[in-house]
């Protein structure tokens, strides 16, 4: 296994500068090459400073397709090679360090951007979201990395006790309209609610699958919210109401 590594604060921190305030012919020059170039600029700018620290983590590096249908695999093969506790996987530093770094190549290309416009703000928000980790006061960020979406998607939603462990995994990242609606809400890190709404849309069958349906589903649970204290229902709680109140909205 190796040692991962992880961004030091003020490297984190100069790297966000970098990024924010240099003209986009700069920004080109580094985005636009096919190996990691961050310990190379670092080494230009901050000659005297280290940018790294040898976090004590151990993990088996694996290769990642870029591409939307690898997700799922990408997804798995992942979290089965970096074995965190649920209290660092929500550090950015080591993040970053995975997207910017370790999986440099995946990043690019699976997050393509637009090399002319570096300086677009949209292209900005692409950055800080899926390169960097964008920084707020909730966990949100980490389901929009490059790298921790995958990780955590697993987390949130692997069940040992199913056939298929990975089964609602397979539901939630084999679509990403599924994915933006239940794993990017406020009650992303409730994962009895997460999982109460998945094994719903699977128990559905074809009819769970369909735009319309997920999304409804998701509405009641937002609206149960401001009702009712999520947190302490079980996902069995969950599904039973949800039911109830999918058949009062489709038979009014």
């Amino acid at each position: 296994m190796n040692n991962l590594k992880a961004f030091k604060d003020k490297a984190l921190s100069d790297l966000r500068k970098f990024i924010t305030n240099y003209d986009k012919k700069t920004l080109r020059e580094f985005f636009s090459q096919e190996s990691p170039w961050i310990e190379k600029w670092y080494r230009q700018y901050f000659p005297d400073e280290e940018w790294a620290f040898d976090s004590k983590l151990k993990y088996n590096r694996v290769k990642l397709k870029p591409d939307v249908s690898s997700d799922i695999d990408n997804a798995i093969a992942l979290h089965e090679s970096l074995p965190l506790s649920r209290i660092q996987a929500v550090d950015e530093r080591l993040w970053v360090y995975l997207s910017m770094v370790e999986y440099w190549q995946y990043t690019r290309l699976r997050w393509e951007l637009d090399l002319k416009n570096l300086v677009d703000e949209k292209q900005q928000g692409r950055i800080r979201e899926r390169y960097l980790v964008r920084s707020t006061k909730t966990d949100r960020p980490f389901l929009r990395n490059s790298i921790s979406r995958l990780w955590w998607a697993v987390e949130e939603t692997k069940d040992e006790n199913k056939e298929d462990p990975y089964e609602l995994t397979r539901i939630v990242l084999g679509n990403t309209d599924i994915y933006l609606n239940v794993m990017e809400r406020s009650f992303s890190r409730n994962e009895e609610v997460i999982k109460g709404i998945l094994e719903l849309i699977s128990e559905m069958g074809e009819e769970g699958l369909k735009r319309d349906t997920y999304r409804q589903i998701v509405k009641q649970v937002n609206a149960m919210g401001g009702i009712i204290m999520l947190d302490f229902m079980t996902k069995e709680d969950l599904k039973e109401a949800i039911r109830k109140d999918l058949f009062i909205t489709q038979n009014i």
